[in-house]
């Protein structure tokens, strides 16, 4: 029996953990997966009792009655493995709590690092302190400790040497919903290069706009679709052309589909990566994929043929003047969706995973 665990209510994190559930099943291994009671969730039909609701809560008191009884919980279930989908406060504390008691992993989608953002409070600070210091500790309990990528496992093993020997690399596949796709009811077209994600400093936003306002003659849209705040360069960028449409607000995952099946191609001109969790879902869509030149997205991209590794402004202008050709982008999503199945298939990747972990000795 394999516990999952989440404290994410929505979003790509929560997505990640209803995927492995779904792939436990296919592989008709017993698993359930406990999340907040208030998450934005779709359970598959028949699969009701594999999902555990509890009531959130936020402390940070290592032996919070709270935690504790989640922790009594999930024993109850007799688990042979509990599996963490994200570094939360809480998924640490609990890893702390149950480190005598049962075989953990982790999955640190960021390599243990935060990403600069444009908003972050006094507050959010003093937590990234605290969260920096539990982590140390969540790090100490856990058996194993799985990252997305190579790139991943480098950062990860330079910030904790001392934990180096706990890493284990497991691609990240496709994180899709079972859902219907919905039209975002701002769009009036269907063909356009897209951004999706949250809007973030490090995004490099303003370098797809940059390249893109260069585009001359007619030209798909460049749907920015995701919610954050942007920075200023980037709200001029966007003033800059009129063909830049922004769906600055939470995207459904009904919408997220219908965005990502009528693409172009999608955008990830990122300033810094250790990984993505979009590059697969457009890769598993079809969809070829215009990325900046960090490792984290290099590392499972093929020049020319699953899309295009851009290092400057001219490189975006080319990648997207290319993408408006259909039998470019159309081969490229071909190459995409092949490179997808060999290397980031969700089913062959945990089932390799799971077989490694019950090697591991407690």
């Amino acid at each position: 029996m394999t516990i999952l665990f989440t404290s994410n209510t929505d979003g790509g994190m929560l997505h990640f953990v209803v995927q492995l559930l779904l792939i436990h099943t296919q592989l008709q291994k017993e698993a359930l997966l406990f999340l907040p009671r208030e998450s934005t969730v779709t359970i598959p039909e028949g699969m009701e009792n594999r999902f555990v609701f509890y009531d959130k809560f936020r402390t940070i008191k290592k032996n919070d009655e709270r935690i504790k009884a989640l922790a009594e919980q999930i024993k109850t279930n007799q688990p042979d493995l509990v599996w963490y989908g994200d570094s939360s406060i809480l998924s640490m504390q609990l890893s702390i709590m149950l480190q005598k008691d049962v075989k953990q992993v982790l999955s640190l989608h960021d390599a243990g690092t935060y990403h600069p953002s444009n908003k972050l409070t006094l507050k959010e600070k003093v937590q990234q302190k605290y969260t920096n210091h539990l982590l140390r500790l969540s790090l100490k309990a856990l058996d194993k400790v799985q990252l997305l990528s190579e790139s991943c496992e480098k950062t990860f093993t330079s910030l904790y040497p001392r934990f180096a020997d706990k890493s284990i690399v497991m691609p990240l596949g496709a994180t899709m919903p079972k859902a219907e796709a919905v039209k975002p009811e701002e769009i009036k077209e269907e063909a356009f290069y897209l951004f999706f994600g949250r809007i973030d400093k490090y995004k490099g936003i303003s370098r797809i706009c940059k390249a893109y306002c260069k585009l001359e003659g007619e030209k798909p849209l460049l749907i920015l679709a995701g919610k954050g705040t942007y920075t200023e360069e980037e709200k001029e960028c966007i003033k800059g052309d009129s063909r830049i449409m922004t769906l600055n607000r939470y995207i459904s995952d009904e919408e997220m589909l219908w965005l990502l099946e009528h693409a172009i191609c999608v955008t990830l001109p990122y300033n810094e990566a250790t990984q993505s969790g979009v590059l697969p879902v457009a890769f598993a869509y079809g969809k070829p994929a215009i990325t900046s030149n960090e490792e984290g997205l290099t590392q499972f991209m093929e020049q020319g043929k699953t899309g295009y590794i851009c290092a400057t402004e001219e490189e975006y202008v080319h990648a997207l003047e290319q993408m408006m050709h259909k039998d470019i982008s159309g081969e490229m999503g071909k190459n995409a969706y092949r490179y997808y199945k060999e290397h980031l298939d969700w089913k062959r990747n945990v089932e390799t995973f799971l077989n490694r972990m019950q090697q591991v000795n407690k």
